[in-house]
This record gives structure tokens, C-alpha cells and sequence, in this order.
């Protein structure tokens, strides 16, 4: 991996946003531009600090050994237990100078002192995220094999749905131990398993309640590979199937593949966000698309593009998004259907193969 392409990119942000330096603790950002892989130390331990054309990464001495054998292109500076990380920072800075920042990673405390030493701040959060929309060959390749193991955890947790015996949390997790069978180092995000009328709302956190027969249960999982995740949705029947929910369904279905065939290079996101949400309006449904589309995946769960109707995104080849239309009836049945699809010049690739069916 050729992290100092990427650093190359960072240190141009900064002097298009007019900013001397960029300070940093979000693990996705430093992982991105340094390699390190930071879940196995506690959050918000170490530091990251870009000057003009420069890495730093900051780290305790605690984790300064793994850091220099994790870290590419950057330096690492070892932050003793007597040392304050305001010093050090303004020892590296030097002059009084505008540092960029993510208003909602840093320490207030930290960015106080930095103030009381005549340190400049300028929030540069979305230009930061921007670098990470589209995705490398090494990008793309990690999030095909997280979805390749998000794939089977799917089959695993159907197979279960349609036996019938489990509760929600009995299947969240054997999900989970079927991705780590797979060579994940983890999940994208705690599974949500909701059966019956729990489906209806659309971020749910498994229970103890067993899973309902002739009725609709809705599995939203994705495993991490690699750093990389993946997110993938379907609804699943144990039983039979009355004729309303079955249009509702195959509604969710028609949007998700209406959806799917305008992905490409040069689209908007609000117009894409609308495809699936003015067929389900003339459906009659649109009232219960309660959330946007879809949204980029990569590092972390949630990226950039926003894929909704108030998104200023535009679509460009290598971004990596989801698509994701659902309906949540309240006390009656929720419906949700997601694939994974990488944006190409033409038309989108669905990265995801598991069968649209219930």
C-alpha cells in the first residue's frame, strides 16, 4: 500500500483550505494515512499531526514499539507519562500557526490549551472525509472479501430463520461467529436480528423474544475485513407469507433494483435517493421511507457520499456505496433490502450476490 499517495493528498487539502498543520485522533483517518490499526489500543490514545509536508504520529509510550512496526511514511513521537501532549504538539508545531481539526474527535480540553498557546483552529472535517470516498484496487478488494463473509454469516442466519427455534440474539450470534470463521477481525456494526414487529424499527438491538413464525425476519449485518466493512440487509420468512406482506416485499425489491440500475459516474445522490423513494410513492409506501437511501462504506460503516434526497454528493467511479430502501409500518411489519455496490463509469457493480428473496 502506497500510504504516502495518500499523505500527498492530505498535505494539498491543507494548503487549499489554507491551513499550516492537521491534528487528528480518529483511528479511520490515521489508519488511511499511516497503516496503523488502532482497535487494539484504547480510543483516542494516540495522535496524528500532518505539518505542511510532514506525519507525525503521536503515541504513548505504552504502544510506541507497535507503532513504529504498524506505521509507514510518518515518524512517531513518544509521548512519555511525565510529558504533556499540549508540549509536544507545540513543540512539533513550533510557530503560531492554523491547525485544521475534526470538531468532534479532539479533546476540548486539549484544543483549550493549544488555544491559550495562540494556535489557530479551522474545522476541515468533510475535506478530510472527501479523500477517503473513492476507493484503491487494495480498497475495493478488502470490501469484496468482507462481503464475501457477510455473505455467508447471511445463509447461516436464514438456514436458522427457517428452523425456527432461536431468538434474535441465538442469531446474532452465530452471525458473529460465522464472520470471524471467515477470516473477519470482527463486525461492522452490532447485527440487528428483528423479528416480526420489531422489523419495524430500523435500528434494533437483538433480544431475548424468539423468532416469530409466518412472519418476516430482518437481518442487517456486515462483517470487517482487513479494517474494512461491509453492510448488507435482508428480510427473511420463516412460514408462510400472507398476499400484503408479499406485495409489500416485492415493492421493497422493485425499489431496490430501480435504485440499483441508475448507479453510475455523474449522479447525483439526491437523484438516486429519489428513484427508489418517488416509485415507492407512487406506490403509496413513501410514508414509510422513514431514512435516507444509502451512504459510502470503506473504513468505517458510514462515509461519504450521503445517498439521500438532501445529499449534494455526486457519484464518481471507485466510491463504494449501499443501497438500501425499506418500509416500517408501525405494530405491522418492517422491510428492508441492502446490497453493496461500487460505482463505475457506466453503471454500478453489485459487489454483493446473496439472493434478493425472502
Amino acid at each position: 500500500m502506497n500510504y504516502k499517495s495518500r499523505q500527498e493528498k492530505l498535505f494539498n487539502v491543507l494548503k487549499e483550505k489554507n491551513v499550516n498543520a492537521y491534528l487528528t485522533n480518529d483511528p479511520a483517518n490515521m489508519e488511511y494515512f499511516t497503516g496503523m490499526h488502532t482497535t487494539t489500543i484504547p480510543p483516542k490514545e494516540l495522535f496524528m499531526l500532518a505539518i505542511e509536508d510532514k506525519l507525525y504520529v503521536i503515541s504513548p509510550s505504552l504502544e510506541a514499539d507497535y507503532c513504529k512496526l504498524m506505521c509507514s511514511d510518518c515518524e512517531i513521537v513518544e509521548w512519555k507519562f511525565s510529558q504533556k501532549l499540549d508540549e509536544i504538539i507545540s513543540n512539533l508545531l513550533k510557530k503560531h500557526i492554523i491547525i485544521g481539526y475534526e470538531n468532534n474527535t479532539l479533546n476540548y480540553h486539549l484544543l483549550a490549551k493549544l488555544r491559550k498557546k495562540h494556535y489557530r483552529f479551522r474545522w476541515i472535517r468533510e475535506a478530510i472525509r472527501s479523500l477517503r470516498m473513492i476507493k484503491d484496487p487494495f480498497e475495493i478488494n478488502n470490501i469484496k472479501l468482507a462481503i464475501k463473509a457477510t455473505e455467508k454469516a447471511l445463509k447461516v442466519a436464514k438456514e436458522l430463520i427457517e428452523k425456527g427455534d432461536y431468538t434474535e440474539k441465538e442469531i446474532a450470534k452465530e452471525v458473529h461467529i460465522e464472520l470471524i470463521k471467515n477470516g473477519c477481525e470482527g463486525v461492522s456494526f452490532d447485527p440487528i436480528i428483528a423479528t416480526g414487529k420489531n422489523a419495524t424499527f430500523p435500528h434494533y438491538n437483538p433480544s431475548e423474544i424468539k423468532l416469530k413464525n409466518d412472519d418476516f425476519t430482518l437481518v442487517d449485518i456486515g462483517g470487517r475485513y482487513a479494517s474494512y466493512c461491509a453492510d448488507l440487509t435482508r428480510t427473511f420468512l420463516r412460514g408462510k407469507i400472507n398476499d400484503k406482506k408479499e406485495r409489500l416485499f416485492n415493492e421493497v425489491k422493485n425499489a431496490i433494483q430501480l435504485a440499483i440500475n441508475e448507479v453510475r459516474e455523474g449522479k447525483s445522490c439526491k437523484e438516486l435517493d429519489l428513484v427508489a423513494r418517488n416509485y415507492l410513492k407512487n406506490k403509496g409506501l413513501d410514508s414509510y421511507f422513514i431514512h435516507s437511501l444509502g451512504h459510502g462504506i470503506g473504513l468505517e460503516i458510514h462515509e461519504l457520499p450521503t445517498i439521500s434526497y438532501r445529499s449534494e454528493n455526486i457519484l464518481k467511479a471507485g466510491m463504494v456505496i449501499t443501497i438500501e430502501p425499506g418500509i416500517y409500518i408501525k405494530d405491522e411489519v418492517g422491510i428492508r433490502l441492502e446490497d453493496d455496490v461500487l460505482v463505475q463509469k457506466e453503471k454500478g457493480e453489485v459487489l454483493s450476490t446473496f439472493p434478493l428473496e425472502y
